[in-house]
């Protein structure tokens, strides 16, 4: 049902951990739950390491990536992460510039994308002679609002409501200023 087409299960219970570093990330993270909720003392394990020899850093890892954003927001995107071509990662460089194609909109130095137009973009960053891209399709409408099943509003009163709106199946990420 996920997908794989080998996997394997060395003991299954409350003792079994599994800790990944993602590509680009310093630190690695407990990505499953274990039965007591935190990570057991255990005898053995099985520890995959990348030998490859560090070189410098050549791609910066960009989130979110192949998301869909209403026109007229703003959205912010983010370095998440640094690797070489060993994929062996890296402290993320603070001397990020960014930039899209001005067609598509604009992006600030923080990484904010204003877009002005529907269609696919992708949001570039560079650090030195490392690079990285993100993609995104803005779109200028949407196909639904989902909010609350039930929502109770007092006469001549206001009240603020989360939403999600949709573009078939697909969420779309929205600035709140947007709606009213």
């Amino acid at each position: 049902d996920l997908g794989c087409s080998e996997a394997v299960n060395l003991d299954g219970g409350g003792s079994t951990t599994f800790v990944l570093r993602n590509l680009g990330a310093m630190d690695a993270k407990m990505i499953n739950r274990s039965a007591d909720g935190a990570a057991r003392a255990v005898a053995n394990g099985a520890l995959l390491i990348n030998t490859a020899p560090a070189t410098s850093a050549t791609k910066l890892i960009l989130s979110p990536y192949g998301q869909k954003v209403l026109i007229g927001g703003n959205y912010t995107f983010q370095v998440t992460g640094a690797m070489d071509a060993n994929l062996r990662s890296y402290p993320i460089p603070s001397n990020i510039s960014w930039s899209v194609d001005e067609a598509a909109g604009s992006v600030s130095s923080a990484g904010v994308f204003h877009p002005t137009r529907a269609g696919g973009v992708l949001i570039h960053a560079a650090a030195g002679s490392a690079t990285g891209t993100a993609t995104a399709e803005v779109v200028d409408s949407i196909t639904a609002i989902k909010s609350a099943d039930k929502l109770t509003v007092k006469a001549n009163a206001k009240q603020t409501i989360s939403v999600t709106l949709l573009r078939g199946n697909d969420t779309v990420v929205h600035s709140n200023d947007l709606l009213k």
